[in-house]
C-alpha cells in the first residue's frame, strides 16, 4: 500500500490537515474520502507511518486494533511507538520499522499483547514510502490478524500430536499384546528355544549372545532351569569353537534379513537339530530347535544298509535277480549276467517265465510253495541266453521295498559242477581228480560210517582255513556243527537215502561259524570202499542279502 496524498490525511471520518506530508500527487478530498472508504471496508489493517514513525493514515481495523490492544484512541500525527504499552512489543516494531526505513520490504508474523489483556498474532507486511528522488520517507503496514488461524493451526498440531500419541500407545499396546502372545507360544513350544541379545563388537563384529529368554527344553540344552540363564553369554556354556558356526549363521541372518532353516551337530550333547533362526529385532536374536538325531541316525543306518547290500548283491557268488509282481527282471548281479549269459539291459526286457524252464515237473511246486509261504528252495532247470538248461539251487523270497511294492528275490547256483563230478566218478577217475583239484566248491572225500576225511581240495583248504593234511587228521566231526538241526537232519537223511542237501553249519580254524550250503552223494572207489563225496559252499552273504531284502 502507498498513498500518494498531499494535502489532509484521515481517520475514520474525520479528516484534519498534515503540514508534514509531502507528497507527489494531489488528492482532492472526495478523491481521499472515497479511498477511505474503500479502506476502511478491508478485513485486514492498514496504516503508514512517516520517517519519525507517526501516522500519516490507518483505516478503521487499524484503530480498533489499536484500541483493542493498547486502550488507546489514536490519531493522525501521534508517534506509533509511544501508543504501543508493552516493553517487548515495542521492542519488536521498532527493530522491523528501522528494517523497512532502510530500505527493505519483508513479512513477518509476531505475537502481541497479553493473556491479561489482550493477545493477537499478527502478519506484517512492511513496505518502505519512498519520495520520488528514491529517499525513504515512511513506512506502509499491512497487517492481517491470524490469530484465529494461528489457534486453529495450534489446535490441528495439538490433535495431530494427540493422534500420534494415541497411535503409538495403540502400538505399544498390540506390541506388547504380540510380544505376549509370542512369549506364551514360545514357553509351550515342546522344542528347545532361545531367544538371545547380540553382543557386538564397535566395529559391528558379532561376539556373543547373552541369553534372553529361553523354555524349558530351550534351558536343558545349557543344563540349567530357564530361570537362571537370562544375562549370561552364552560362552559360559558353550566352547569357542562350538559357538563360532552359529554365530557366523546369525551374522549372516543379520545382514541379509529373513530367517534360516539349517541342519546342525550340536556336539556336546551328540545330538541333530533343525534349526530355524530368525531376527526378532535388530539387536535379538531367536532360534527354535527340532531334534533330528533318531532321523539322522536312521538315515545312516539306512545308507549302511542299503551299502551292505550293494556289497552283498555285487559281490554274491550266486546269482541274483530281483522281480516285479509281473514277473520282469527289475536287477541282477554280475553273477547272474555271467550264468545266465544276458547282459543287464537284456535282462530287463525279460520275465522270469523265460528264464526257468516252463516243462520242468518241480516248477507247479515250486510255485505253489512259494505262494503259501512267501519263499522257495530247491532244484529248477534254468535257461541260458542260448538256449542251454542246467540244473540250478535256487532259492527265493517275497519282500516289500521302500515305496511298497512287492517284489521277489531269487537266488540260483549252477549245480553242473555237482553233475559233472558224479558223471567224472563213473567215468574217469583222471577226470575226477582235475574237477576236484580246479573246482572252486569245497569238496571233501569221506568215509560215511566215521566221517573221516580221506581228501580236500584247495578250494576246501581255502574255506577252512586248515591244510589238507590237517582237514584229514580232525574229520567232519571237526568241522561241522553237530550241535545243529542241519547236521542231524543230514546224517539221518543221508542213512535213510544215500544223499543229502541242505544247510549245516561249519567251523573255521579261527573259530568262527559259518552257514554252508551241503551236497552228498555215495560212490565207490576202485577198491571198491564206500566213499562220500561232501560238497561245501558258504551261504552267508546269500542270508546277509535276503536278510536285507526284508522277507514279508
Amino acid at each position: 500500500m502507498q498513498f500518494r496524498i498531499r494535502g489532509p490525511v484521515f481517520t475514520g471520518n474525520n479528516m484534519q490537515p498534515d503540514p508534514q506530508m509531502l507528497l507527489s500527487q494531489t488528492v482532492s478530498d472526495p478523491q481521499a474520502a472515497a479511498l477511505q472508504n474503500l479502506l476502511d471496508l478491508s478485513p485486514a489493517s492498514m496504516f503508514s507511518l512517516d520517517g519519525g514513525l507517526c501516522y500519516t493514515a490507518f483505516n478503521r481495523k487499524h484503530a480498533q486494533g489499536m484500541q483493542a490492544l493498547c486502550g488507546l484512541e489514536i490519531h493522525p500525527g501521534d508517534n506509533f511507538l509511544e501508543c504501543i504499552q508493552l516493553p517487548a512489543d515495542r521492542e519488536a516494531a521498532s527493530r522491523n520499522l528501522a528494517r523497512a526505513l532502510a530500505g527493505e520490504e519483508f513479512t513477518e508474523l509476531i505475537t502481541l499483547g497479553s493473556e491479561e489483556r489482550f493477545k493477537i498474532t499478527i502478519l506484517l507486511l512492511h513496505t518502505p514510502i519512498r519520495a520520488e528522488n528514491g529517499a525513504v520517507v515512511g513506512v506502509h503496514i499491512y497487517s492481517e490478524d491470524v490469530t484465529d488461524l494461528r489457534k486453529a493451526e495450534d489446535r490441528l498440531l495439538d490433535y495431530q500430536h494427540h493422534m500420534e500419541a494415541l497411535a503409538q500407545e495403540r502400538a505399544e499396546q498390540a506390541r506388547r499384546a504380540s510380544e505376549a502372545k509370542f512369549k506364551i507360544l514360545f514357553h509351550s513350544l515342546p522344542l528347545p528355544s532361545a531367544i538371545f541379545r547380540l553382543v557386538t563388537s564397535p566395529a559391528g563384529e558379532l561376539l556373543d549372545w547373552i541369553i534372553e529368554d529361553a523354555n524349558d527344553f530351550g534351558a536343558a540344552v545349557f543344563g540349567k532351569a530357564p530361570q537362571d540363564l537370562p544375562g549370561h553369554r552364552v560362552s559360559e556354556f558353550v566352547e569357542a569353537h562350538i559357538l563360532a558356526p552359529y554365530l557366523a549363521v546369525c551374522q549372516d541372518i543379520r545382514a541379509s534379513g529373513g530367517f534360516r532353516m539349517f541342519e546342525s551337530f550340536f556336539e556336546p550333547h551328540q545330538r541333530h537339530y533343525l534349526t530355524t533362526a530368525f531376527m526378532l529385532s535388530p539387536d535379538l536374536y531367536a532360534i527354535i530347535n527340532l531334534d533330528i538325531t533318531e532321523e539322522k541316525e536312521a538315515e545312516a543306518r539306512l545308507r549302511e544298509s542299503e551299502e551292505r547290500y550293494r556289497l552283498l548283491f555285487t559281490s554274491c557268488l550266486d546269482g541274483v535277480l530281483i522281480t516285479g509282481p509281473d514277473g520282469s527282471v527289475q536287477a541282477a548281479n554280475q553273477a547272474a549276467l555271467e550264468m545266465l549269459g544276458w547282459t543287464a539291459e537284456e535282462l530287463k526286457r525279460l520275465t522270469r517265465r523265460e528264464l526257468f524252464d516252463q516243462q520242468d515237473p518241480l516248477l507247479p511246486s515250486a510255485r505253489r510253495e512259494h505262494s503259501r509261504l512267501g519263499r522257495y528252495m530247491g532244484e529248477l532247470t534254468v535257461i541260458r541266453k542260448d538256449g542251454s538248461k542246467f540244473p540250478g539251487e535256487v532259492s527265493t523270497c517275497s519282500f516289500t521295498d521302500w515305496r511298497g511294492k512287492r517284489s521277489m528275490g531269487i537266488f540260483i547256483y549252477d549245480l553242473s559242477i555237482r553233475r559233472q563230478l558224479e558223471e567224472a566218478l563213473s567215468y574217469s577217475e583222471e577226470l575226477f581228480r582235475l574237477l576236484l583239484a580246479n573246482s572252486l566248491e569245497a569238496i571233501l572225500l569221506t568215509t560215511p560210517g566215521n566221517g573221516s576225511i580221506q581228501q580236500a581240495n584247495p578250494a576246501a583248504e581255502r574255506l577252512f582255513g586248515w591244510t589238507e593234511a590237517e582237514l584229514c587228521a580232525l574229520g567232519r566231526g571237526r568241522i561241522m556243527d553237530m550241535s545243529s538241526l542241519g547236521a542231524q537232519n543230514a546224517v539221518k537223511q543221508r542213512g535213510i537215502a544215500g544223499h543229502f542237501t541242505g544247510e549245516v553249519t561249519h567251523f573255521r580254524k579261527d573259530g568262527s561259524k559259518f552257514p554252508a550250503q551241503v551236497s552228498t552223494f555215495l560212490f565207490k572207489d576202485r577198491h571198491g570202499n564206500e566213499r562220500a563225496c561232501v560238497l561245501i559252499r558258504d551261504i552267508s552273504a546269500r542270508q546277509k542279502a535276503e536278510a536285507h531284502l526284508k522277507p514279508a
